[in-house]
C-alpha cells in the first residue's frame, strides 16, 4: 500500500482552499440569497440607549453603534440564552420615535409597527454573573445568541402628517362677515401665531393658496423663511427659501395688485400650490411666509373676530411685528409623522 505524505505546506494549502471556498459560498448566499441581510457582530459596541434614543455608556449591555435601515426587521433567538433585547426607532431625519418593551421573545417581527421609522438600533442585555461585564472577549458570544436581519431592499417613503389637519376645510368654511383678499406683499413676511406647532419638526411639503402672479409669462416667486422668535419683538431670520411657480401656469397676469383693492371674488377657486422642501426646524424656530419682493400673491381672509379666527398671524415679521386677530393666512404644512 502506497503511503501518502502530508507536509505543512500541503496542509496549509488545503486549509486556504477550504477557507476560500467557504468565502465564495458565503458571498453567493449574500448576493443571491433570500433577499435579506444580517446586522453583524461588527455593528455592535458596548453601551445602551437612553429614554431619548441617545447612546449612553454601559458595561453590562451591547447596542448597535449606528442606526441601520430597518424595513422588515426581524430578530430570532438562536441559542436558548437568558438575554433580553429592545429595539429603538428613528425617523428619516434621525429624530427619535420610540421603542419596544424589553423583550425575551424567541422571535420579533417589526411588521406594520413604527411605520414612520426608517432607522433602528438594537440593545442586547446579556444575563451576567455578579460583577461580570461585557468585554471584547465575550461580546461576540452574546451577540451571536441572536440573528438580526432586514430586507436588502430598503424602499421607504416616510409618511407625512399635516400640522393643521383641517386647514383646507377651514379655508372654504363659510363664516359670515369674512372675505378673501390677495396678500399685501408689503406687509410680509407673516407668521402664524401658533408658533409652537412647528418647532422641532421636519417640514417636507408646503402648500399655499395662490390667486395670481404679476407676470404669467415669467417664472414667479413665492418666498418663505425659517425664523426664530416669539412675536414679542422682531423675528430673527435664519434662512430664506424661494419657491418657483413656472411661467405659463396662470392664464393671465395679475400685475401689481392695489393693496386697498385686492378682494378675491371666490377663494374656493384659488389654486393651491405644493412645494417640496426638506427643512428641520430646531427648538424655538418656525416659518414665515411671503416677501415684499414676491411676484406671486397668496390669499388671506379678513373680517374675523378674535373668537372665530382660525389662524391669526403676526405681520412684518422682521420689522415691529404686530398680532392680527381679525385676518388669517392658510398654509398646509406637512411634516414627518
Amino acid at each position: 500500500m502506497r503511503k501518502v505524505r502530508f507536509d505543512a505546506r500541503s496542509i496549509l494549502s488545503v486549509l486556504l482552499i477550504i477557507v476560500l471556498l467557504a468565502g465564495i459560498v458565503a458571498l453567493c448566499i449574500s448576493l443571491f440569497g433570500n433577499g435579506r441581510k444580517s446586522i453583524t457582530t461588527f455593528a455592535f459596541t458596548t453601551g445602551a440607549i437612553d429614554a431619548s434614543g441617545n447612546y449612553r455608556s454601559s458595561e453590562t449591555s451591547l447596542c448597535t453603534k449606528e442606526m441601520f435601515e430597518c424595513q422588515e426587521l426581524t430578530i430570532s433567538r438562536v441559542f436558548n440564552s437568558a438575554a433580553t433585547y429592545q429595539v429603538f426607532y428613528y425617523r428619516e431625519d434621525d429624530s427619535y420615535i420610540g421603542c419596544t418593551t424589553v423583550m425575551s421573545d424567541t422571535f420579533y417581527d417589526k411588521g406594520l409597527t413604527f411605520s414612520n421609522a426608517k432607522y433602528a438600533r438594537v440593545v442586547i442585555n446579556p444575563k451576567l454573573e455578579e460583577k461580570e461585564k461585557v468585554s471584547f472577549w465575550n461580546k461576540s458570544g452574546f451577540i451571536n445568541d441572536f440573528k438580526i436581519t432586514v430586507s436588502k431592499k430598503q424602499d421607504f417613503e416616510a409618511p407625512l402628517v399635516s400640522v393643521f389637519s383641517d386647514v383646507r376645510e377651514k379655508y372654504v368654511t363659510d363664516i359670515t362677515g369674512t372675505s378673501y383678499a390677495a396678500v399685501r406683499v408689503a406687509d410680509s413676511p407673516f407668521v402664524i401665531s401658533n408658533i409652537s406647532s412647528l418647532t422641532s419638526k421636519t417640514v417636507k411639503k408646503i402648500s399655499i393658496p395662490i390667486c395670481g402672479v404679476i407676470d404669467a409669462n415669467e417664472d414667479s416667486i413665492f418666498t418663505f423663511y425659517v425664523v426664530e422668535g416669539t412675536g414679542s419683538g422682531n423675528f430673527k431670520k435664519v434662512s430664506m427659501h424661494e419657491m418657483k411657480i413656472p411661467a405659463g401656469t396662470f392664464v393671465s397676469s395679475s400685475g401689481k395688485i392695489d393693496p386697498f383693492d385686492n378682494e378675491v371674488k371666490n377663494g374656493a377657486n384659488v389654486a393651491w400650490f405644493e412645494f417640496d422642501v426638506n427643512i428641520h426646524l430646531k427648538t424655538n424656530q418656525t416659518l414665515a411666509f411671503g416677501s415684499p419682493n414676491d411676484t406671486a400673491y397668496f390669499v388671506y381672509r379678513k373680517g374675523f373676530t378674535k373668537s372665530n379666527n382660525h389662524y391669526d398671524i403676526y405681520n412684518t415679521a422682521f420689522n415691529n411685528p404686530s398680532l392680527l386677530e381679525t385676518i388669517s393666512i392658510y398654509v398646509d404644512i406637512k411634516v414627518l409623522e
